[in-house]
């Protein structure tokens, strides 16, 4: 079976790579309840760590069957929940229309731009330094890597079989350029 485009080939390739959320709004609400509980209670607080629970396995939800329900714990705080006073009064302002308003007048923030000149530049690229002293002892890294961490040189199966999926399509179908466009 030939694909017409390749926006077709990409959809397949996310559909069976990335599993599709069973609900999208869902996802959403409970990140934004763990966003304002951690605003509000705290990072260690039963509720913060319930609707961060429920965000993962929502995350996992095509792949375990998770369904959130009507009557959930989570659906009945979501709606007595709210985001803190300075969160809502910044979001207020960056969406106000009010030219006095500097927050909200995106009309007068300058646009960032790269300076191509480097003649103020003094001194070193530590970070360019950096990388290419790890791009020529990345080889000799790995191995001691697996000698180190035997039990790490391979990938587990449960991680790398939706990958070995889209290979085996691919092989399948004898068009690879969907996958070797990702490996880049």
């Amino acid at each position: 079976m030939a694909f017409a485009s390749s926006q077709a080939k990409a959809k397949e390739l996310q559909a069976r790579l990335l599993a599709p959320l069973s609900c999208p709004s869902a996802v959403g609400k409970i990140s934004t309840l763990h966003d304002n509980y951690v605003y509000s209670k705290g990072y260690s607080h039963p509720d913060t760590l319930c609707a961060g629970q429920a965000f993962a396995r929502m995350m996992d939800s095509a792949k375990t069957g998770y369904r959130l329900k009507s009557n959930s714990r989570l659906r009945g705080m979501s709606q007595k929940t709210q985001a803190p006073k300075w969160k809502t009064d910044q979001k207020n302002a960056k969406s106000s229309s009010n030219s006095e308003n500097v927050a909200g007048n995106k009309g007068n923030l300058p646009s960032c731009k790269r300076i191509v000149d480097g003649s103020h530049i003094v001194g070193k690229y530590t970070m360019r330094d950096i990388v290419v002293a790890m791009q020529e002892n990345v080889a000799d890294w790995a191995k001691v890597l697996v000698r180190m961490l035997p039990q790490y040189a391979a990938l587990p199966g449960d991680l790398s079989q939706p990958w070995n999926d889209a290979m085996s399509l691919g092989k399948y179908r004898g068009d690879l350029t969907i996958i070797q466009k990702t490996r880049r």
